[in-house]
């Protein structure tokens, strides 16, 4: 698998990159439980997350990271535009060949995918999240990670 940062995917055609998972990832940050969020550009919920996701990405600190996976993606390098210029910061891949299908168990988006500290996924919930305090909750549940009460409104 190559992995490909935002930089090297400006410009490239879709075509590109299928088969390829894209990569803007720094992956010493992702050695502790994971909420990976999986979306798609032309999903509606999807895009709503991405706003959620970010104020649980800025509260979990070095307890939690929230790496986003784009995918099944037509055009991957505008979809972490998207996600750029949507105030995310957490690390992002593009993923236009579906390669994580089968490690991450995606069958529609948005999915949530729970992985422990030791790389195994404990949960998978499918449909959009609709508030920090479900994140939370479900992040505590799946992870044992307590994320503080309140973070903010909901978006």
């Amino acid at each position: 698998m190559r992995l490909l940062g935002r930089e090297q995917l400006a410009g490239r055609s879709a075509a590109a990159g299928l088969g390829t998972l894209h990569v803007d990832v720094d992956t010493p940050a992702l050695v502790r439980p994971l909420q990976v969020n999986i979306w798609a550009s032309s999903c509606g919920p999807c895009r709503v997350e991405l706003s959620l996701l970010q104020r649980v990405h800025e509260v979990g600190g070095d307890k939690l990271a929230v790496p986003g996976i784009d995918f099944s993606d037509a055009a991957p390098a505008a979809a972490l535009q998207l996600a750029a210029q949507s105030g995310v910061t957490y690390p992002s891949a593009a993923d236009p060949g579906a390669a994580v299908r089968p490690d991450l168990r995606v069958i529609g988006l948005p999915e949530t995918v729970f992985v422990d500290a030791a790389g195994r996924v404990t949960a998978v919930v499918r449909g959009p999240l609709t508030s920090y305090a479900e994140a939370a909750a479900l992040v505590h549940q799946h992870l044992g990670v307590t994320l503080p009460a309140d973070a903010g409104t909901t978006p």
